[in-house]
């Protein structure tokens, strides 16, 4: 099983500080791309963190040009087809997002041309005095923390083995007291997972110190699948660190704790070691917006008025969510109101999560009254090649800071679609891991050998 993480994310992403513009060279097109000069400035600004020595992929490191020559067909098709970077948000012709993302790592197409006609020509190396400058390796670590949350001490998780013989997934629980005595204002996180084998998701929420009192001498206490407070944030293979928006903050009272769950799968029979860690930013400034989480989906129930789970293509009778064995194409939807009781709410972030079995999902937003000029409905989020390893959260590059507004009454409408068949290789990885020699069908849950269909939108409103 492949498992990449957030923070490692950062080093195949753009520069902090990007190229002064005009330094490549302008007659590129009318001459074969070399390593010095066209290449190596490329894969510098866009994969140097994950493809170099010490690097997420440093099994293949592209900082030399011998090692970027025998990878140049490769790394062309995947640029090209936008497959790495990873980024797997995309603006196609179902869904136009109502404003760029943050820190998106696609390559830009011109670019792309001059790796494929690199690789094209046989990827020649050049002189080594026409080389131009490289940028640096980019970061998205948090720029600024308060407080690092480590663990008192690490866990060892075991595999287990239920009644049916399926591996148990895990749940333990940490709660960091903050010491707080005055209200305040989370407005940063990072996660960094202590072991990218079996950390599966994290989900941190805000509680208090009876929560602190569950734990053992140990510093945690099993625990299921559920929250404790006020969601403040989540964590899934591939999610970075977030800031929240300018002038906004997710509230802490005092006595807070911050709990945090994480979800275990451990696929082998030998034990696991994790000290899994929080970093966070705060601020007892009053904050002009607050910042609140919200979820669509993950929910099996068909409500009266419509909303929740709707009826699939494969339902035996009503709206049940079965994914059923060797089927491509399956699909699972969720409509979720926005109810009276929250008021205008603007949206700034967004994701998705599922599991191995998925292949894609949308997320759009149906308005109840649209605005002049405002069209009925909206997407928010289109991720067509869905990859386990790679669920990002999605921040809105939006300078204005105003995002797009959900008023009571809008539906989210989110659809997933699954593939268990052989040619999704990402889920027979899994079965073939996990000794399943047979096709299976698949009900919701957060176990790993189990689906989802979830999406997480981060939204702010007034105080």
């Amino acid at each position: 099983m492949r498992i990449i993480w957030p923070l490692l994310l950062a080093a195949c992403g753009p520069p902090e500080t990007a190229p002064e513009k005009g330094t490549e060279s302008s007659d590129t097109a009318l001459r074969t791309p070399t390593w010095h000069e066209d290449v190596a400035p490329i894969l510098a600004e866009h994969c140097s963190g994950c493809h170099a020595p010490g690097g997420l992929a440093d099994e293949l490191p592209w900082t030399t040009w011998d090692d970027a020559a025998l990878a140049a067909g490769w790394i062309a098709e995947t640029v090209s087809s936008r497959e790495m970077p990873p980024f797997p948000a995309e603006t196609t012709d179902r869904c136009t997002p109502p404003f760029p993302f943050v820190g998106d790592t696609h390559v830009p197409a011109d670019q792309a041309a001059v790796l494929r006609a690199w690789a094209e020509a046989g990827a020649p190396e050049g002189d080594p005095a026409n080389a131009r400058p490289l940028p640096s390796p980019p970061s998205f670590a948090l720029p600024h923390y308060d407080r690092e949350l480590i663990p008192p001490q690490p866990i060892v998780v075991e595999r287990r083995e239920s009644d049916n013989g399926k591996v148990d997934d895990l749940h333990i629980c940490w709660a960091f007291d903050l010491d707080l005595t005055e209200e305040a204002w989370l407005t940063g996180l990072e996660v960094i997972p202590g072991n990218d084998q079996v950390v599966h998701h994290v989900r941190i929420d805000v509680g208090t110190p009876a929560d602190g009192a569950r734990a053992n001498d140990q510093g945690w206490w099993p625990c299921e699948a559920t929250a404790f407070g006020e969601r403040a944030a989540n964590w899934v293979p591939g999610a970075r660190p977030y800031t929240t928006p300018s002038g906004s903050g997710l509230p802490l009272p005092p006595g807070a704790h911050l709990v945090m769950s994480v979800h275990y799968h451990v696929p082998t029979d030998e034990p696991q070691e994790d000290r899994t860690t929080l970093r966070i930013a705060l601020t007892d400034q009053v904050p002009e917006r607050i910042v609140q989480y919200l979820k669509v989906g993950n929910d099996a129930v068909r409500y009266e008025d419509g909303t929740g789970l709707q009826p699939g293509p494969n339902d035996a009778a009503g709206a049940e969510f079965v994914i059923p064995p060797d089927t491509a194409g399956h699909t699972e939807s969720f409509l979720w109101r926005v109810p009276e009781s929250l008021g205008p709410v603007d949206v700034w972030l967004v994701g998705h999560h599922m599991h191995y079995a998925a292949v894609d999902a949308v997320l759009t937003v149906q308005r109840a009254q649209p605005g002049p000029g405002e069209p009925r409905e909206v997407c928010l989020l289109d991720v067509p090649r869905w990859d386990f390893d790679w669920q990002l959260f999605y921040v809105y590059d939006d300078p204005e800071g105003q995002f797009l507004r959900l008023q009571p009454g809008d539906v989210l409408a989110l659809r997933c679609t699954y593939d268990t068949t052989a040619a999704n290789t990402a889920w027979s990885e899994v079965m073939a891991l996990e000794g399943l020699d047979a096709p299976v069908s698949l009900q919701l849950s957060d176990g790993t050998l189990s689906e989802m269909c979830a999406s997480l939108i981060g939204v702010l409103l007034e105080p």
